[in-house]
């Protein structure tokens, strides 16, 4: 994956990758990827992932552990193994 600029109409940042993978952007397929230079998804994040206030409208998917220090709300909950 590598950047291309341009000046006219089309977008400023096509591809682009920072820090070896730290940060990527997928142009063609409108992902974003922290953590991976192969993104699968729309946000793909490899590593350990912090989120404070977050409220999720639709699915979470999670693979691995969960851990918490503080309350977890939900409405409705389904867990497969």
């Amino acid at each position: 994956m590598g950047s291309s600029i341009f000046f006219d109409q089309n977008p400023v940042i096509a591809d682009l990758e920072v820090d070896g993978g730290t940060l990527s952007v997928d142009e063609t397929n409108n992902r974003v990827g922290v953590g991976t230079t192969t993104p699968a998804t729309t946000l793909d994040v490899n590593g350990t992932t912090t989120l404070d206030n977050t409220n999720i409208d639709g699915t979470l998917t999670v693979t691995g552990d969960i851990s918490t220090t503080g309350e977890v709300k939900t409405a409705k909950v389904s867990f497969t193994d």
